[in-house]
């Protein structure tokens, strides 16, 4: 083994472990929450429902596909940086994807959320059309 790849899988050992993982999957899902314009800054800054209602969203899905990964019989190892950094982008696909479809079908039961939702969403789109709008 040279020293390169030797050295490479140290790291990959040192970025993988639980802790990390769980670091690098949220801070890609919440960075995505952000621009989509779903959360922002300051709902994660003042800890507001809707971001702690993204962070139980996103805590069960982190532990259930970890439990999930526990009981496959060929589970994948990450060797290579570019490995774990594939790892984490699926992982945070499919946790993006769940917070999409609970948003779309679920009735979330804190009516604050949901007022918060609908206030988000229009001043979103009256920022959006007054950064659309071509200035003369």
């Amino acid at each position: 083994m040279n020293l390169n790849s030797e050295f490479e899988n140290k790291i990959t050992d040192m970025i993988t472990t639980d802790e990390n993982k769980l670091f690098m999957i949220k801070n890609l899902v919440l960075k995505n929450c952000i621009k989509s314009g779903f959360l922002s800054n300051c709902d994660e800054r003042e800890k507001s429902h809707k971001y702690l209602w993204f962070e139980e969203v996103f805590l069960r899905n982190f532990y259930s596909l970890n439990l999930l990964e526990t009981i496959m019989v060929n589970k994948h190892t990450p060797r290579l940086i570019e490995d774990v950094d594939r790892d984490v982008k699926l992982k945070a696909t499919m946790i993006i994807k769940d917070i999409a479809r609970r948003l779309v079908s679920e009735s979330i039961n804190n009516k604050l959320l949901d007022s918060q939702l609908s206030t988000d969403s229009s001043s979103a789109l009256s920022h959006s059309n007054s950064q659309s709008t071509p200035k003369r």
